[in-house]
């Protein structure tokens, strides 16, 4: 399920990457930004949860979340799954490889689940 996630996060970053190369043949200036690429069909759910061991708080930064989220939402590559709006997840494991105990919260977090 890592890759999963690793895989999420990455098409979310790529998504900004292609169209700034392409942009810069077509841009009408010089300061023209980095263009987030549209997806017309979501490729799929996914949750976004701030694990407990958090990597960018070695760094003093705070949770990418808020731009994942804002991200995956804007580009349409995802739909989102959101907890506090009643859609329950169908599957939401955190696996952080190295970390038993995270993985064996995640796996007790999916079998209380309620499916639908």
């Amino acid at each position: 399920m890592s890759q999963v996630i690793k895989l999420a996060v990455i098409s979310v970053a790529l998504s900004l990457t292609p169209q700034t190369a392409l942009a810069q043949g077509k841009s009408k200036g010089s300061d023209a930004g980095p263009q987030l690429v549209k997806c017309e069909d979501s490729l799929g759910t996914i949750a976004l949860v701030d694990g407990d061991h958090a990597g960018w708080a070695k760094w003093n930064l705070g949770s990418p979340r808020a731009l994942i989220h804002a991200l995956a939402s804007e580009s349409g590559f995802f739909t989102l799954a959101d907890a506090s709006g009643g859609t329950p997840a169908r599957f939401l494991i955190t696996a952080i490889a190295g970390l038993s105990s995270a993985f064996k919260f995640s796996a007790d977090l999916l079998d209380s689940a309620q499916f639908e």
